[in-house]
């Protein structure tokens, strides 16, 4: 009987181990401003420049003021175009503790004073949820003898994603993995074809003038993270690039999402190389090749050359 109750211990404490393995998944944008010099993410005329940085909930930015006057940000022209191409006012976050309500707020702008620089945030109006946070504490007084006790309420606000970033997985064994990955490999491929329509509009007003620009953001790059429960960190396991029309790129295992790809142990011998794979171990010779990228024949793992 003792033997009994011990298996089915066993397995029911196997099966939560077993159904509690997860795979995490980090999806990351690059984008760049459809029109820049080298695909970058600033913009600059006579009277400003501006750097953009995009977001999954919005974007970034810093408009630098060239002049000796200041300029004017008119938020009530200027739009917000979400990745799936739906407009709306664009957010002007200065406004969000004294404005109760985002949408119906008119008639508004932003001072950015001479040769100086001006950094906000700003997604959608519509994409802009309110929410409280409160923190109580008591204090006694020795001299009333009693307690009192205080409540403080903040009122906070968030922004929604608009790309898919990710997700976490259960599975019960390593073999569907693979299948995992395509699944979100094929997420991404979506938001690529269906939301690459991120852009913003601006009214800037310089002394009498009223200028409007336009600025569209394009996906350069996405790059594909995961982590099994028994990874101590991530790594990147596909790339898709628009210089080779997204093209699904798997990558080896020894690219961290924080630490760059290692440089493998390596030896010269009369025969070749002696390269030692960073991620299983195993011993490889090349010929020919001193220095570059090679991937692992026996793990497809990414190792650096270099003449040692």
């Amino acid at each position: 009987m003792k033997s009994f109750v011990k298996a089915i211990y066993i397995f029911i404490v196997a099966s939560f181990i077993f159904s509690s393995c997860k795979v995490s998944y980090i999806v990351t944008y690059q984008t760049y401003l459809e029109g820049s010099p080298e695909e970058s993410n600033e913009f600059i005329d006579s009277i400003m420049k501006i750097n953009f940085d995009p977001r999954p909930h919005g974007i970034d930015f810093d408009i630098e003021n060239r002049v000796t006057n200041n300029l004017y940000l008119i938020w009530d022209k200027s739009y917000f175009i979400e990745p799936s191409g739906e407009s709306s006012k664009a957010l002007n976050q200065d406004v969000l503790e004294t404005a109760s309500s985002i949408r119906d707020k008119e008639n508004y702008e932003s001072v950015i004073p001479q040769r100086a620089h001006f950094k906000r945030f700003t997604c959608s109006s519509k994409n802009i949820s309110f929410f409280n946070t409160s923190e109580s504490f008591s204090h006694y007084s020795e001299l009333l003898k009693s307690i009192n006790t205080y409540t403080i309420t903040n009122k906070s606000w968030s922004s929604s994603v608009y790309w898919y970033i990710g997700e976490n997985i259960p599975y019960s064994s390593k073999s569907e993995i693979p299948v995992l990955n395509n699944r979100v490999v094929n997420k991404a491929l979506k938001e690529i074809n269906e939301k690459n329509n991120l852009a913003i509009g601006f009214t800037i007003k310089d002394k009498d003038k009223e200028i409007e620009y336009h600025f569209k953001f394009l996906i350069k790059k996405v790059e594909i993270y995961n982590r099994t429960s028994s990874d101590a960190k991530y790594v990147k396991i596909f790339e898709l690039n628009k210089d080779n029309n997204f093209e699904i790129i798997p990558l080896g295992k020894s690219v961290s999402l924080t630490n760059g790809p290692k440089k493998p142990q390596q030896r010269i011998e009369s025969n070749g190389l002696i390269v030692t794979c960073v991620e299983c171990g195993k011993e490889f010779k090349l010929t020919g090749l001193t220095k570059g990228k090679v991937n692992c024949p026996y793990c497809n793992a990414v190792n650096i050359i270099g003449q040692p």
